[in-house]
C-alpha cells in the first residue's frame, strides 16, 4: 500500500502469507511427526501424549486404520498413556503422510496463484515460485529417511 499498488496485488500478496504457512506447517509437521526433534525442551511425542493432534493424524483417523489409531490414542495419560512409537508407526503406514503432503501441495498452489499477477516482474516472478520452491527444499532436506526407501501411498 505505500508503494501505491493497486488494491488486487496488496490483496494477493497478503493471500500468499496464510496459504504459504500453511504448508509450511504441514512440511513441520509431516517431517517430524512424532516430535523427535521438537522444541527445545520439549520431549519426543509431547503433543500426542498430550491429545494434540496435526494434519498426519487426523488425516490417519479418518483412514482405514483410524479405529485402530483411536484406541491407540484412547489410553489415559500418565497412567497408561498412548505408546508414541505404536501410534506414529499406525500414521505412518496409514498413508496419511503422502496425504498430508498432497495437502501442502495444494497450499503452495494457491499461494503461487495467489501473486500470479505479479508474474511481470522478477520480485513477483520469485514469489510465485517459492512455495512449490520451499516445498521441495523440504522434501529433500528434511525428510526423514524412512520415507526415502518406502514410496508414500495417499490414503484411498
Amino acid at each position: 500500500r505505500c508503494a501505491d499498488l493497486a488494491a488486487e496485488k496488496v490483496d494477493g500478496v497478503g493471500r500468499l502469507g496464510p496459504a504459504f504457512g500453511l504448508g509450511f506447517q504441514v512440511h513441520d509437521v509431516v517431517h517430524a511427526p512424532d516430535g523427535e526433534e521438537g522444541p527445545p525442551g520439549e520431549p519426543a511425542g509431547t503433543d500426542i501424549v498430550s491429545g494434540v493432534y496435526a494434519l498426519p493424524g487426523l488425516n490417519a483417523l479418518r483412514g482405514p486404520a483410524g479405529d485402530e489409531l483411536r484406541s491407540a490414542l484412547d489410553a489415559v495419560p500418565g497412567v497408561d498413556g498412548p505408546d508414541v512409537a505404536a501410534v506414529i508407526d499406525l500414521i505412518q503406514r496409514s498413508g496419511a503422510i503422502a496425504e498430508s503432503l498432497v495437502a501442502a501441495d495444494r497450499y503452495a498452489d494457491e499461494a503461487r496463484r495467489a501473486v500470479a499477477h505479479l508474474n511481470q516482474t522478477t520480485v513477483g516472478e520469485g514469489l510465485g515460485q517459492f512455495p512449490l520452491l520451499y516445498g521441495t527444499w523440504a522434501l529433500d532436506t528434511l525428510m526423514d529417511d524412512r520415507y526415502h526407501d518406502v514410496p508414500l501411498t495417499a490414503l484411498g
